[in-house]
């Protein structure tokens, strides 16, 4: 945009430069603020976005806490939902928390697809305070992804669920992340209703015993 203007006395000129300084706020202000937007990792904080299927993406549909932040993928190849995964690096016990929520209570399948690291670390996982993984090591020569950790049968309540994800050590052949501590890397979670507790519910449906 080009403007052109003419001075004719020293007045002028000082509100054309007024102007010129108010013109460059405007056109500054909106890429910065939009680059906030982007780099503002606290967007992923709340759980803005519906869970597709029981799949719950580490870096869209979990609350997190501390330094737990969305990694990038793709330059290690394919195969992450979204091509990217909740990064989170601590120091030997120092531990993170996430949370799901779940519509209904009832029984529900859960499986967690981790990735793996020549840096990451061995965890405890809790789901509301019960141990689900009491030593997972995530550490690999290369990064990739692990095999899918099916954690069975797990009874919830509706509402929010909480994942503790605490650093118990490093596996011997791992490296330190900037010679002090540990990472781990979460691409998604699976929670879906068992089939025997779906098919109980529609039967009770049938009979008029309570909805699905």
């Amino acid at each position: 945009m080009l403007f052109l203007v003419r001075i004719r006395s020293p007045l002028d000129d000082w509100r054309v430069t007024r102007l010129c300084r108010i013109f460059c706020l405007i056109l500054v202000a909106q890429p910065l603020g939009q680059a906030a937007e982007r780099f503002d990792y606290h967007s992923i904080r709340k759980q803005s976005m519906v869970a597709s299927q029981g799949f719950y993406e580490g870096e869209l549909h979990l609350r997190t806490e501390g330094k737990a932040r969305p990694q990038e993928m793709r330059g290690f190849g394919a195969g992450w939902r979204g091509d990217s995964h909740l990064l989170w690096d601590g120091l030997v016990e120092e531990s993170n928390a996430v949370e799901f929520d779940v519509s209904e209570a009832g029984r529900y399948t859960l499986a967690m697809q981790w990735t793996l690291a020549p840096d990451y670390g061995v965890f405890e996982v809790k789901l509301n305070g019960k141990v689900v993984e009491p030593q997972l090591d995530l550490y690999s020569p290369r990064v990739k992804l692990a095999n899918l950790r099916d954690l069975g049968g797990i009874t919830m309540k509706a509402g929010a669920q909480r994942l503790v994800i605490k650093l118990i050590r490093g596996n011997p052949k791992a490296q330190k992340f900037r010679g002090k501590g540990y990472l781990y890397g979460l691409d998604y979670l699976e929670a879906n209703r068992s089939f025997a507790q779906i098919s109980q519910a529609r039967e009770d449906q049938v009979h008029g015993r309570g909805p699905v």
